[in-house]
This record gives structure tokens, sequence and C-alpha cells, in this order.
């Protein structure tokens, strides 16, 4: 085998090479990770709060129509659909025809085409049975 000495500067520049490649993937490696930690937060006596706070509930939004043809979009406005309805015994997750895939998704229905928030409301409701 062929060996060869280092001399003491080509050792410590190798070692600094080395070393900057090791801190710089660190902070790469820490940039990466998928859930961020938030600062504790101060309690009214200006203690830190102990438990993390619960992540935020995404926003249900059923109102893409983008795939609808033009004439399922104009059934939409006859109908009337909104996607809050301002009756609370009247909505869609407790209408006959509407097709539910759970309270926190966007569901169907048989009259008015597209996605239907199951907030939502429109003049076809009808009491679930």
């Amino acid at each position: 085998m062929n060996e060869k000495k280092l001399s003491r500067r080509e050792f410590f520049q190798r070692a600094m090479v080395l070393g900057a490649a090791a801190a710089g993937a660190g902070v790469v490696l820490t940039g990466c990770s998928s859930e961020k930690k938030a600062a504790p937060k101060a309690d009214a006596k200006g203690g830190a709060d102990k438990k993390p706070a619960a992540p935020k509930k995404k926003a249900l939004k059923c109102d893409d129509v983008s795939a609808l043809s033009d004439a399922e979009k104009n059934t939409r406005n006859t109908f009337k659909y909104v996607a809050k309805s301002t009756d609370p015994a009247k909505n869609c997750l407790n209408c006959q025809l509407y097709q539910s895939k759970g309270a926190d998704a966007c569901g169907g229905c048989q009259v008015v085409k597209g996605p239907i928030h199951p907030a939502g409301y429109c003049t076809a409701w009808v009491k679930k049975a």
C-alpha cells in the first residue's frame, strides 16, 4: 500500500472541511423536520404553559366547481346552494338527499352536483327520515 504521511497543515485543512460539512448537514437536517415546535406561551403569572397548543383545524372548503359543466353550475344557482345554512335545523348533513362522507369532509347531493359542504343548504332540502 502507498502510505503518505499528512502534514500538519493538510490535517487541519481536512479537519476544517469535514467540520464545516458536518455543521452544514446539521443545519440542513434541522430545516427538514416535518413538525415545527412552537415556543411555549407565557401564562398570566409569567410562567411557561406546559401543554403545547392544539393544532388549528383547517376550515373545510367545498367550493371548487371547476370540474362542473355550466348546466351543473346553473343547477347550484337555481337551487340557491350556499356553503353555510342560515337555519341550524336545515343543513345538508341532515338532508335526505345529502351523500355524506362525514361532518369533516365535503359530501355530495342527489340533486345539486359538485362538492357539498355538510353545513350547507339549498332549496331542495328534505328532512332526513
